[in-house]
């Protein structure tokens, strides 16, 4: 199967929205604006309410997510100290997302491979027939 990246969609030009939200607020239905623009409906009821809400129809920031792991000399001793803890188990002891233990490991320059359980069984089971003979 091949696999690709998603890529996020560009934002709508602020051009564009202003011409579409002019409309919208001079009294065309918004299903009307999303034939005559070709806009998905979701988009517009979403600026729509973010005008009434904020009085701007601008596009949201999309900046980089400042991670909160702030000392990464003690995160990554911590990970390379800690054998067979879970990214699950990290995530809580520093209190953010797995995703973000995800991308800190990748920042610190570390791989989070483990061998499956049963590669561990068939090694473990080795082991016991060596002792054996």
């Amino acid at each position: 199967m091949l696999k690709t990246k998603t890529l996020m969609a560009k934002s709508y030009s602020y051009d564009l929205r202003m011409k579409v939200m002019t409309q919208v607020l001079k009294g065309l239905s918004v299903s009307e604006a999303s034939r005559r623009f070709c806009i998905d409906i979701r988009t517009i009821r979403r600026w729509k309410s973010r005008w009434k809400a904020t009085g701007s129809y601008e596009a949201k920031s999309r900046g980089h997510r400042l991670l909160s792991i702030q000392d990464l000399s003690k995160f990554k001793e911590y990970i390379l100290t800690s054998n067979n803890v879970r990214q699950v188990e990290i995530a809580r002891k520093y209190n953010v997302s797995q995703s973000t233990i995800s991308e800190m490991i990748k920042r610190v320059g570390l791989t989070c491979k483990k061998k499956s359980s049963y590669i561990q069984k068939e090694a473990k089971n080795s082991v016991k027939n060596t002792k054996q003979n």
